[in-house]
């Protein structure tokens, strides 16, 4: 890891102090090869990290970037160790957001303990994470952390990451045409959808449909859309208004293997998106290793009865989610909603929603169709 970003010093020079640079220098990091890291539930998507000895919740973003980005940080920040006080990262929609890019002095988890590493800080609260933490302090993990001459153990099957030591026998596994991605720290696997064949993001952080630019989308010659509005949201996109097209019931495959297994699979096109996606649902469809060493990329389908769900889609006519502190109607089904993208929910059965009960009302919204019988207000 220190020798990539080694690589990159010839710019920080103009910007950072000997000090600083010698602080980088500093970095060790060493493995566990054989503790198991567990997610924090069957979602999949979160893990636990200790870090300057407090518990932080990150979140399992394979499509992230490289290094860690911390929201919120309790410990208090030494100005000594801060590397750039303006570091700009730009997101998948081409937004860009500062960050304190920061040299942390212990990171330790189940598969590594690390000191003096380079990560991001920011202040701007993360909402789309703030009702699904456990604990104010989270963050995405960067790929630096488990990618540096290792092979990862995905899990799905379990719940759990794990370097394996060696090469093992991978049987059931199959090697999927993937390319590796060396200054972005990204992968990407072919799919076929369709009968078009293109490269996609193996992206972990991808939690809705699986996504397609113009050109793929051309490709692939769908028809009959769903067309729901959204307003963009995560850790490091900002809350912009798209307009999505999902096409139901395509089969998508990964080499030969189909990897709906009979199930509903759906795909998005959105303009404000630019490259293809996998997303998380399709990737939990399966174990994976992944040899950063030799760059290869290996999958093995997880035991799965075809036809196990309804073969219907379920678009929602709402939903909702927290933006700017409050309560807003981030994705509208334009068929059959009568509310309006980007409303904020002022009362909830009754009820003024607050910071308090925001994540309780959060919840109750977006498992309820139905909003007439909550008596849900919205703010003129």
């Amino acid at each position: 890891m220190r020798y990539k970003f080694i690589l990159s010093l010839t710019v920080y020079i103009l910007f950072v102090s000997c000090k600083q640079i010698n602080l980088l220098l500093k970095e060790n990091f060493a493995t566990n090869n054989t503790d198991k890291w567990h997610f924090t539930n069957k979602s999949n998507k979160y893990l636990t990290l200790i870090i300057q000895g407090d518990t932080t919740v990150v979140f399992f973003d394979t499509g992230g970037g490289d290094i860690l980005t911390l929201y919120n940080p309790k410990f208090n920040i030494d100005k000594a160790k801060i590397i750039n006080n303006g570091r700009k990262v730009v997101d998948v929609l081409h937004n860009s957001k500062k960050y304190i890019s920061y040299v942390i002095d212990s990171v330790k988890s189940p598969l590594f303990t690390a000191t003096n590493m380079n990560i991001y800080i920011s202040y701007k609260e993360a909402e789309s994470f703030y009702c699904d933490s456990v604990v104010s302090t989270y963050g995405i993990l960067g790929t630096n952390f488990y990618s540096y001459k290792k092979t990862l153990f995905l899990n799905y099957d379990k719940g759990y990451l794990q370097f394996l030591e060696s090469k093992p026998m991978y049987e059931g596994f199959y090697e999927a045409d993937a390319k590796f991605d060396y200054w972005s720290s990204k992968i990407y696997i072919k799919l076929t959808i369709n009968g078009a064949t293109d490269f996609f993001i193996f992206d972990t952080g991808n939690s809705t449909e699986l996504q397609v630019d113009s050109s793929f989308n051309q490709k692939m010659n769908l028809d009959k859309p769903i067309i729901i509005e959204s307003l963009t949201s995560g850790a490091n996109t900002s809350h912009s208004p798209t307009k999505k097209r999902i096409y139901p019931y395509k089969k998508i495959f990964l080499g030969n293997i189909d990897t709906s297994l009979g199930n509903t699979t759906t795909v998005g096109y959105s303009n404000a998106i630019n490259t293809n996606i996998l997303n998380l649902h399709l990737i939990q469809k399966y174990n994976w290793i992944i040899d950063y060493t030799n760059k290869k990329l290996y999958f093995k389908p997880l035991e799965r009865k075809a036809n196990s769900q309804k073969n219907s889609l379920i678009i929602p006519l709402q939903k909702v989610d927290l933006i700017n502190g409050k309560l807003k109607i981030n994705l509208v089904n334009k068929s059959k909603s009568i509310y309006n993208l980007g409303s904020e929910i002022e009362f909830v059965q009754g009820n003024k929603v607050t910071f308090q009960n925001v994540c309780e009302y959060r919840k109750l919204l977006n498992n309820n169709s139905n909003w007439d019988s909550l008596k849900v207000g919205i703010k003129n």
